[in-house]
């Protein structure tokens, strides 16, 4: 679910979302189950480098909430697609999602069977942004995230 949480800003590279999004980086936020009202604590340590012309991130996932403490770890890759400012997502060797950037709005949205994983990480300079996320079935939203990103030195 937060296969998207990575996107944030860095050094410069010849690609403008790869420059945005590599770095070392620290966020906090939680996750509402829209239905209970339930929340979960989200924290989060991400590591993002550009090379082979895709940029790999790599995150240390800590989540707490009602039913305890879980801590996780994911890695993800974004690369340019064929059209300007579109990018292929995916883990492993598998294309999971595709997203735009625009400005310093960037969209992602994945879909397996009838869910769907709404992203859009909004960049606040280059030290700063913030991840909103909604997960949603054919019912409509089920769970919000949203996650505030701090860039490292």
């Amino acid at each position: 679910m937060l296969a998207l949480l990575t996107f944030l800003a860095g050094t410069a590279c010849a690609d403008p979302l790869f420059d945005l999004m590599q770095g070392n980086w620290v966020g906090e936020g939680e996750r509402v189950q829209l239905a209970s009202g339930k929340r979960t604590r989200i924290e989060t340590q991400t590591q993002a480098q550009v090379a082979e012309g895709r940029l790999t991130s790599a995150n240390q996932i800590s989540e707490s909430g009602e039913s305890g403490r879980r801590e996780y770890a994911r890695q993800y890759w974004v690369r340019p697609a064929a059209v300007a400012g579109h990018y292929e997502l995916g883990a492993g060797q598998e294309i999971s999602s595709r997203g735009e950037l625009a400005g310093d709005l960037f969209t992602a949205v994945q879909t397996v069977g009838n869910w769907m994983v709404r992203t859009e990480t909004r960049f606040l300079g280059r030290d700063e942004s913030e991840l909103n996320e909604t997960f949603s079935d054919e019912r409509g939203p089920i769970a919000r995230t949203r996650i505030h990103f701090r860039r490292q030195p």
